[in-house]
């Protein structure tokens, strides 16, 4: 690999996107398998999964975003 990021920032919120959809389909694959129906979860559980889901949802706007705004400004590493 001889490309390498160099910036932390997106790379983290890379890493913080990717670990959060694992985390949003794990919960929803258990609670499938707990439950049987994404429309009979218990309550506790069904907020929970909402917020790990909406958690995944902004944090992969914001890695889109910053990704964005580095590409306007042009300070992507490409070399």
């Amino acid at each position: 690999m001889s490309r390498i990021i160099k910036n932390t920032e997106l790379t983290k919120l890379l890493i913080l996107t990717g670990v959060l959809t694992l985390a949003s389909i794990a919960l929803y694959i258990v609670g499938y398998f707990i439950y049987g129906d994404i429309l009979s979860f218990d309550s506790v559980y069904l907020a929970a999964f909402i917020f790990v889901t909406g958690f995944t949802f902004f944090s992969l706007l914001s890695t889109l975003l910053f990704a964005f705004k580095l590409l306007k400004k042009g300070k992507t590493n490409t070399d």
